[in-house]
């Protein structure tokens, strides 16, 4: 091992020498490493590179153009969240966040340009304050500076952003708080940008208080000294949530700071903007652009100031359908912003652009730009299952880059890249299993460029008339029983509710934001309720602790009783059934109230499916496992009082019994259907959720192409409200349907949906649906028997039936079938009646 510095006199320790600029590193740090030599802030831990023998490739399309070779350090703990920049002699910087058993904590590193080797990681965050978890990390650089901020959270809903300064004595000042928040408020997503060589910079954030719209607030920050609250400007919209700040600065002459981030104005409408920050004026007095240019989510902007900056990019995703309206599928935009604010996109739009994929590999989200000294932009962005890279050089596009690795699995939300002096482009990223750091060459052009750009001269009404293809907000009346008695009044008072309980986002393995997903829910398809449930620990990416509290407090904020209920949702993600000592296939589990604990199943106290409902139960939990015949179900433990319910359909089919028609399912694992828990003696409601991962055609596997409705839950509830809803599905007050909203009424006797009683004669049987499709047939199923087929009547059909047969002596269970004339199911919960021997 050879001990050299570099040219900032950084120390560097190294096992392999790499020529320059040519190298692809992986780099992964954790609790191992710190039982090796981190027992504080004050101590820094110097780690050696595994070598790889097989190279890497980055190809574009079946082209290989490039191969690098991949270093990996390991020490043990999940890594994630890198973000990078460089220092002034261009040595790339990598800050993330490691997460143990105990902590999660911000670790940073510089890398040495010449030959690739890594100098000493340091924790930037208190590695002794078990309270406090940290992530989101956030770097920048300038002169002798380097700058980084994190997002920190604690138990009872406290957040707070730190930041920390490195001087060119190479010490880390201490971190300091800049922004905080409880009671129902949050700070995260903080962005840093170096505003001088002096040692200032911008820090902006976004923040919401207990009540109001979310906002994105902004400060400068110095080594020394602290921020006043005086000094945190706010950019607010009334009544509009301003999310996922970024910011690019110019430090040339007349210097500028350009801050970007979505602005969501109702109706399904969420646009890209950008303002151009005079810190001495007051927000209202700045110039700010609406930079999209249609009325669909437009989300997630970032900048780049061209090479003379007299403008900036601006790149984003939309999933604009082109017209008026919105698709599942996504890609990215780029505009060029000039100071006065005009705004001009490319001569015509990136090739390769496809939005008819029905594989794993979808779309593009959450870009990060970059513009070398010539005047190349570079886009790398987010893919559903990797990431790709594209450049855009005078009127040129490049074909599109893809990253390895390819096929299904957990990946970071951003790649951060920078170019250096030289014009190599230096990229950071979360890929499947790793952080990956690396360099890139032949990007750039001996001469420089301007770019071809069309003005665009539409007004903000033609960019934003009124979304097209919202749903409209349907209610059913409910129907009483039909038998007269003490319980013909069950259901007055009662409505139905509906709603989407399974959905996953890009903090597992689907692709958009947490919030995003509540919106579209709530605006476009005017759901009742809704959930995420990303993965707790799936495909090598881990669902961290902190980013649980993400997803509770953003949860929290969409809760809105009498208009929108939220549950708190994960999935607990373990093996098939059969396939291992801890197999119980996967369950979703949801709470409303207390802390509502974060269960990882890799994780011994819970990686048992006993220990995970002891370990709901305190806290008022329930758990509904799904695509049962695909990954299987612990039958025994279904219709306890922490698993009332069975989901029956999603993406992946319908699971009512094998060989399920007319639509299919995954997998056959013989005695996991519905209908088999159901004849194990098992007592549960029933369940839809779409489990989409915004992919169309759920990459092949779904009967639908639109993955946000293959799946809905119906609730029959007196309000709308979490208790509400939490007590009626305890109760199997609900129906499943394949993605529709209909009526489906249904009850034995006066028995409603997911009821058990007594009965003295032949039961009498009553299903009426309502629905906007005509009905096909409507199938009476006892225990497991089609005892009636009932063709339909239109929209809406009402079979009355009278069962002369039901076996004497135990109990039977009776639900109902229905489908429509377009292909789409539904199926009440079960009602159990025993005939009574008196």
């Amino acid at each position: 091992m050879t001990q050299r510095r570099d040219k900032k006199n950084l120390p560097i320790t190294s096992t392999v020498g790499l020529p320059r600029r040519l190298f692809l590193k992986q780099f992964t740090f954790g609790a191992a490493a710190l039982a090796a030599g981190m027992p504080s802030l004050a101590r820094a831990l110097a780690v050696s590179f595994d070598s790889v023998e097989d190279g890497i490739e980055l190809t574009a399309g079946d082209t290989e153009i490039r191969r690098r070779v991949m270093r990996e350090v390991s020490s043990g703990a999940y890594s994630t969240h890198p973000a990078l920049t460089l220092d002034n002699s261009q040595n790339p910087w990598v800050v993330w966040c490691e997460e143990s058993p105990e902590k999660c904590v911000v670790r940073a590193q510089a890398f040495s340009s010449e030959d690739g080797s890594d100098g000493l990681s340091q924790i930037l965050s208190d590695e002794n304050d078990a309270e406090w978890q940290a992530f989101q990390p956030a770097i920048a650089a300038a002169g002798a500076w380097v700058a980084a901020a994190w997002t920190e959270v604690a138990s009872g809903g406290r957040w707070r952003i730190r930041v920390r300064f490195r001087g060119d004595d190479g010490a880390w000042r201490d971190a300091r708080v800049v922004a905080e928040a409880s009671g129902g408020g949050y700070v995260w997503r903080p962005v840093i940008a170096a505003l001088n060589e002096e040692g200032s910079f911008a820090l902006a954030w976004e923040e919401r208080g207990a009540q109001g719209a979310t906002m994105v607030s902004l400060t400068k920050t110095v080594p020394e000294g602290t921020v006043d609250a005086a000094q945190v400007l706010h950019v607010a919209r009334e009544g509009h949530d301003c999310c996922r700040p970024a910011l690019a600065v110019w430090t040339g002459a007349d210097p500028v700071t350009a801050l970007t981030f979505d602005e969501y104005r109702g109706g399904g409408t969420t646009t890209a903007e950008l303002a151009f920050v005079n810190w001495s004026k007051p927000v209202a007095d700045w110039k700010t652009v609406t930079v999209s240019d249609n009325p669909a989510t437009n989300l997630a902007p970032a900048a780049a100031f061209a090479p003379d900056g007299k403008s900036v990019w601006v790149g984003w995703h939309t999933n604009t359908d082109g017209e008026n309206g919105w698709d599942i599928p996504r890609w990215y935009r780029v505009a060029s912003v000039t100071r006065n604010g005009r705004v001009s996109r490319p001569s015509w739009p990136p090739p390769m652009m496809d939005l008819k994929k029905t594989g794993t590999d979808q779309g593009i989200e959450f870009v990060r730009l970059a513009v070398a000294g010539d005047g190349t932009l570079a886009v790398v962005g987010r893919a559903s299952h990797r990431f790709v890279m594209q450049t855009y050089r005078g009127k040129e596009w490049s074909p599109l880059y893809r990253f390895p690795k390819d096929g299904w699995g957990g990946r970071g939300q951003h790649a951060h890249i920078q170019f250096d002096t030289d014009g190599q482009l230096w990229v950071a990223r979360r890929d499947v299993g790793a952080n990956i750091l690396a360099s890139i060459e032949g990007l750039v052009g001996e001469k420089p460029v301007v770019p071809v750009l069309v003005a665009d001269e539409k007004s903000e009404a033609e960019k934003l008339p009124a979304l097209e293809g919202v749903t409209p907000h349907l209610e059913f009346p409910l129907v009483p029983p039909t038998v007269p008695g003490p319980r013909e009044n069950i259901t007055e008072g009662m409505n139905v509710y509906f709603g989407d309980i399974h959905g996953h986002t890009w903090t597992s393995d689907g692709m958009g934001d947490v919030d995003e997903h509540y919106r579209r829910a709530r605006d476009i398809f005017h759901d009742d309720f809704s959930a995420v449930t990303d993965h707790d620990n799936f495909v090598q990416r881990k669902l961290l602790r902190s980013e649980f509290e993400m997803h509770k407090a953003i949860a929290d904020q969409f809760d809105d009783e009498g208009h929108f209920v939220t549950f708190r949702g994960q999935e607990w993600t373990t093996a098939r059934v059969g396939a291992g000592p801890h197999a119980f296939g996967h369950k979703n589990v949801y709470g409303v109230t207390g802390e509502t604990p974060h269960f990882d199943h890799k994780d011994a106290r819970y990686q048992d499916a006993k220990d995970l409902y002891e370990a709901m139960r305190p806290h008022d939990m329930i758990c509904i496992p799904h695509h049962v015949g695909w990954t299987g179900v612990d039958w025994e433990a279904v219709g306890s009082d922490v698993q009332p319910l069975c989901e029956i359909c999603s993406v992946h089919g319908v699971f009512e019994h094998a060989g399920n028609q007319p639509i299919p399912h995954r997998g056959n694992l013989k005695g996991m259907f519905v209908q088999d828990g159901l004849a194990a003696g098992r007592r549960f409601g029933f369940t839809g959720g779409s489990d989409q991962h915004g992919l169309l055609w759920q990459h092949g596997t779904c009967w639908k192409r639109n993955v946000y409705r293959a799946g809905l839950t119906g609730i029959l509830a007196p309000e709308l409200t979490r208790p509400a809803l939490f007590e009626a599905m305890r109760k199997r007050r609900t129906f499943a349907t394949t993605g529709v909203k209909m009526r489906l009424a249904f009850y034995v006797n006066d028995l409603v949906m997911g009821e058990e009683g007594t009965t003295s004669g032949p039961p009498k049987v009553h299903v009426d649906v309502l629905a906007l499709e005509p009905v096909k047939w409507v199938t009476l199923v006892r225990n497991n028997e089609e005892i009636l087929r009932y063709g339909g009547e239109g929209p809406r059909t009402r079979v009355t039936f009278t069962d002369e047969k039901i076996p004497e002596g135990r109990a039977s269970w009776y639900y109902p079938r229905v489908e429509l004339m377009d292909g789409n199911m539904a199926w009440a919960s079960p009602i159990w009646v025993t005939p009574s021997t008196a």
